[in-house]
């Protein structure tokens, strides 16, 4: 709880991956995937960031979010981190749009002869909806 009483962060466990969703402030919804063995797999580090993405969707969806910004955060078995974001031209709330646009950064920016401890990705520029929206929104 914060000074106000009301919560910054609500972690949460899916499927063996720890996750947190940030509340208040710069909203943004978002998953950390930690791994007690380090990634090299490149199938197996797209089926993570497909699992964390579809996550990251059905909170959005639940809460009645659009999003315009998608980020990824890889971390690297020395602990060296980069962080990647796109930006979209338009809102959307399509999982698909989020896990390729995910798999794109992965794509362009992984390091494939590096070990893998963290991946993270994380939605931003949030608008919460009512109603129906219409494909030019």
């Amino acid at each position: 709880l914060d000074e106000a009483g009301g919560y910054q962060a609500l972690h949460v466990v899916v499927d063996g991956w720890r996750g947190q969703v940030e509340l208040g402030g710069d909203l943004f919804l978002g998953y950390p995937g930690v791994f007690s063995n380090d990634l090299q797999d490149e199938n197996e580090i797209i089926r993570i960031i497909n699992l964390l993405a579809t996550k990251i969707h059905a909170k959005a969806e639940k809460r009645k979010y659009w999003f315009k910004t998608v980020t990824v955060k890889i971390r690297y078995d020395n602990f060296e981190t980069h962080t990647y974001s796109t930006t979209l031209r338009l809102l959307t709330c399509q999982r698909q749009q989020l896990c390729d646009e995910a798999q794109r950064l992965r794509q362009r920016h992984l390091l494939h002869d590096r070990h893998i401890r963290l991946i993270g990705i994380k939605i931003t520029n949030l608008q919460h909806v009512t109603g129906q929206q219409t494909l030019f929104a």
